[in-house]
């Protein structure tokens, strides 16, 4: 049996988008401007796909990171996966940035039970992966300041952000790097 069919298919497109929502909640959680959110949705993918890269012998990050469709091009992928994301929020009700945080954080209990009851053996990895694209979000656009000067990698929101995914994943003293 593959990975993939552990899960049921509305189980695997969440375990397959939620990365996507972890990036996006991150890029809410700062102030980037046009630019910066740019920087972001592009570090967003970015680590997404490096999932499989980083985890090679985790078959569920490694199956989720390679893209099953290959027909498309990456900038299609992204912009289907972009849809779906945005989709998602707006079926749940975001409107404001924020909800945008609150809803990724709402999910992660239902993550935590889903990780532990059919794929234990990828749990540390697939949120250690989350927990990568958060941090590459956050580091994608410096917050704050004035032209460059006094800006910081990590703002406030994206901090405490970071600080409550790691908590409601349960991946406290772990490391990213």
């Amino acid at each position: 049996m593959t990975i993939k069919e552990r899960f049921e298919p509305e189980e695997w497109e969440f375990l397959s988008y939620y990365p996507a929502m972890v990036g996006a909640a991150m890029s809410a959680a700062g102030k980037s401007g046009i630019t910066g959110t740019m920087k972001e949705m592009f570090a967003s993918s970015s680590a997404y796909h490096h999932g499989a890269e980083r985890f090679p012998h985790d078959e569920l990050v490694s199956t989720i990171g390679k893209r099953e469709d290959t027909s498309m091009s990456d900038r299609e992928w992204i912009e289907g996966l972009q849809r779906h994301v945005r989709q998602y929020f707006e079926d749940r009700g975001a409107r404001k940035p924020h909800d945008l945080i609150d809803l990724v954080l709402e999910d992660a209990p239902r993550l935590n039970k889903l990780l532990d009851k059919k794929a234990p053996e990828s749990s540390f990895s697939y949120k250690t992966w989350l927990l990568d694209i958060a941090e590459q979000v956050a580091r994608a656009a410096k917050e704050g300041g004035f032209l460059g000067f006094g800006a910081v990698e990590f703002s406030d929101g994206e901090s405490e952000f970071m600080d409550r995914l790691i908590d409601t994943l349960g991946m406290h003293g772990t490391s990213t790097g």
